[in-house]
């Protein structure tokens, strides 16, 4: 949703879209962004202040903002409140004469010209000091003396500030400045970065998947696709599915582009947020590494958009306002013309559809770095009922890790799946508890699964719908009590 303003005549020069106002909200204040001129035929409320020289939102970043509202179905405020650097506002009144005489006044009054005639606008704590009156006689006396029209009352608006501690680039690991050079590539590498790069100087905004098995090389592609953007003097995001990628990529693309690099995720500061953010819009960094919402970044002259790992759900916002990183990604590149390299060694079935269609581009990286051979996969069946029960890995595994451990040799475990049993099964009659909505079992968590969905404490929570309920006291099927047996591990 949008609200509508009037404004001054002198601060229309100012009004461009991206450029943040200050505006009445019902009993408050609030920070707006300018979008558009409009004519209403309703009485609206007046713009208190234009924040902003320059626009914060440039052109392009305003109409994605839009674009996804409308797709999304949200508040284009929300989007605007969650891509911009946070800061709050903070209002500052003084007083000024307006006459340029004391007259017929007398008392607190004539104090109050006084100290206004004689010197610049004050505020009320500042003039309280210099006159010694009582709050409330000062207060009365200003009311009066503004509707009289011999002082005004003015309202200035400012960004509240907050201390910046500076992000540690040295805890990379690699000094700035360190020249690193580009790998050899291979020939799948070449032909991929020669694709790319094509459509990089039709600046088609064409979305390509990159399709390489684990280890083939896709970020050596990707370092060399930055750079070529950064030659050209444009600029590139790169977005990774977490925060705990976000910081190995960085070390990565440090070594070789220094301070170039901005950095936009969730767990800067609003400080550290903010001071990116502002480097990014003067163009002292051109390559933005992040998690999701660092598609949002005000880069300028956008060449390159790499979408790191497309398949993963983590590019999906849950909470309002809703959007999939990955798509605002192929949208960006529409209208900025930068192209747009989505990577996975197992991409999405919509991703490879459209790839396999002809909707996007295709490379395919099929062989690991140096010929180095895929590992091997062994399947374990599944034991029987009664087997193993008491076991949380079958025998032929935890001798396969024995094994390796005698030889000095690390073994990573990883159980996939949520909750601490994969469901809860009648001892007596042998019926598992199932969600009424989904018809598979409800996962029982030791903790963040209480039924009033709140996330805390026990309970038996279905992983479709987000059905929850506490563990019954007795079985749903059989009535009897307390027979319950919890099948399988997890997380």
């Amino acid at each position: 949703m949008s609200f509508v303003y009037s404004f001054k005549d002198e601060d229309a020069p100012k009004l461009k879209p991206g450029v943040r106002v200050a505006v009445p909200f019902r009993n408050r204040f609030e920070t707006g962004v300018f979008i558009k001129f409009d004519r209403s035929d309703v009485k609206t409320k007046f713009i208190k202040q234009v924040l902003d020289d320059e626009p914060l939102f440039p052109p392009k970043l305003v109409e994605l903002a839009l674009w996804c509202a409308d797709y999304y179905i949200g508040g284009v405020g929300e989007f605007f409140k969650m891509i911009g650097p946070k800061q709050s506002i903070i209002k500052k009144i003084s007083y000024a004469a307006v006459a340029g005489e004391v007259g017929n006044t007398s008392g607190v009054k004539k104090e109050i010209l006084y100290a206004l005639l004689h010197g610049k606008p004050l505020g009320g704590k500042t003039l309280a000091r210099k006159i010694g009156a009582p709050a409330k006689e000062l207060e009365k006396s200003l009311k009066q003396l503004i509707k009289k029209g011999i002082i005004e009352k003015r309202e200035k608006f400012y960004f509240a500030s907050s201390k910046l501690k500076p992000i540690k680039w040295e805890s990379f690991g690699v000094k700035e400045g360190k020249s690193v050079r580009d790998k050899s590539l291979t020939g799948e590498q070449r032909k991929a970065v020669a694709e790319i790069s094509g459509e990089m100087n039709k600046r088609s905004g064409k979305s390509l998947l990159l399709h390489g098995v684990t280890g083939s090389g896709k970020t050596e592609v990707y370092i060399v696709l930055c750079r070529k953007a950064l030659e050209n003097g444009g600029g590139a995001i790169v977005l990774v599915p977490e925060i705990a990628l976000t910081f190995q990529l960085v070390k990565n693309f440090y070594a070789h582009f220094g301070r170039k690099i901005g950095l936009l995720h969730s767990g800067l500061t609003p400080a550290q947020r903010r001071d990116e953010w502002m480097r990014i819009q003067k163009g002292e960094a051109r390559l933005v590494i992040g998690a999701r919402s660092a598609i949002f970044a005000p880069v300028g002259n956008l060449q390159l958009i790499v979408v790191d790992e497309e398949h993963d759900s983590s590019y999906k916002q849950s909470e309002s306002p809703h959007y999939n990183a990955r798509d605002v990604a192929a949208v960006l590149g529409r209208i900025t013309g930068a192209v747009v390299v989505m990577g996975s060694a197992t991409p999405s079935l919509e991703t490879y559809h459209n790839a396999k269609n002809g909707k996007y581009g295709y490379c395919e990286l099929s062989r690991r770095i140096d010929s180095r051979p895929m590992p091997t996969v062994k399947t374990l069946p599944e034991p029987r009922e009664g087997e193993e029960d008491d076991k949380i890995l079958p025998t032929k595994m935890v001798e396969e890790i024995m094994a390796r451990l005698d030889r000095k040799e690390q073994t990573l475990v990883f159980i996939n799946h949520r909750g601490a049993s994969w469901y809860v099964k009648c001892s007596l009659c042998r019926a598992s508890i199932g969600c009424p909505n989904c018809s598979i079992t409800l996962t029982f968590h030791a903790a963040g699964g209480s039924g009033s969905g709140s996330g805390s404490g026990k309970g038996l929570r279905c992983h479709y719908c987000g059905y929850e309920i506490p563990v019954p006291d007795t079985c749903p099927s059989c009535k009897a009590g307390k027979t319950f047996s919890y099948k399988g591990v997890g997380t």
